[in-house]
C-alpha cells in the first residue's frame, strides 16, 4: 500500500469518526468542534488539502463576510459577544475551507464518508432520544425538554433539524442500493 493510500485511509477514517461525534453537543465546545479543529490543523501540517480555482469567489465572499463582522464588532455594545460571534464565524469558514480542500483531494469519497458518519451520529441520537421518551427515569429526563426529545443536544429545536439530512440521505441510499441494503437504510 502506498503512502498516499495510507494517508487517504487515515484522513477519511478521521473524518468519519469526527462526523460520528456530531450529535454530542450538550457542552461547548463540543467533542465534534475540538476534533474538527484538530482535523483542520492536521490538514495544514500533513498537506492533504487540495484546492481549485473554482473556490476563489466563494472564498473571497466569505473573507468579505468575516471582514464585515470584524468591523461591525467595533461598534457593538457588547464587544465580548461580538468577538465571540466573529470567532465562531471564522471557525465555520475554516471548517468549510478544510472540507472543500479535503473534497478536492479525495473527490466524492469524502461526501460519502461525511454522510455515513453523520447517519451514525443521527442514529445514536435518535436511539437515545426514543429510549428516553418511552422509558422514563431520572436518568433519561436529561435527554428530554418540555416533553420533547432533545437527546444529546441542548434543545429539541436542534435535534429535529439535525436528523433531517440523515433521513434524506438514507432514503436516497435505500432507493439506489440492493434489496438487502435497502432494508438496512429504511430501518
Amino acid at each position: 500500500m502506498t503512502n498516499h493510500h495510507q494517508r487517504r485511509d487515515w484522513v477519511l477514517t478521521s473524518l468519519f469518526l469526527i462526523m460520528s461525534l456530531s450529535s454530542f453537543v450538550w457542552i461547548e465546545p463540543s467533542p465534534f468542534d475540538l476534533f474538527l479543529c484538530l482535523f483542520i490543523l492536521a490538514g495544514c501540517v500533513f498537506s492533504f488539502y487540495g484546492f481549485h480555482s473554482i473556490i476563489i469567489l466563494p472564498f473571497f465572499l466569505l473573507l468579505f463576510f468575516l471582514l464585515a463582522n470584524l468591523l461591525s464588532a467595533f461598534f457593538a455594545k457588547n464587544e465580548g459577544v461580538a468577538f465571540f460571534y466573529f470567532f465562531i464565524s471564522f471557525y465555520l469558514v475554516l471548517s468549510w475551507l478544510s472540507i472543500v480542500g479535503t473534497s478536492f483531494r479525495y473527490k466524492s469519497k469524502v461526501i460519502e464518508t461525511i454522510f455515513n458518519g453523520y447517519v451514525i451520529a443521527a442514529v445514536i441520537s435518535v436511539l437515545i432520544g426514543v429510549f428516553a421518551y418511552f422509558f422514563r427515569s431520572p436518568f433519561t429526563e436529561s435527554f428530554l425538554q418540555f416533553e420533547r426529545i432533545k437527546s444529546l443536544f441542548k434543545d429539541p429545536n436542534v435535534f429535529g433539524p439535525f436528523v433531517v439530512p440523515a433521513a434524506i440521505y438514507t432514503l436516497y441510499k435505500a432507493e439506489t442500493t440492493s434489496l438487502l441494503k435497502k432494508l438496512v437504510y429504511l430501518i
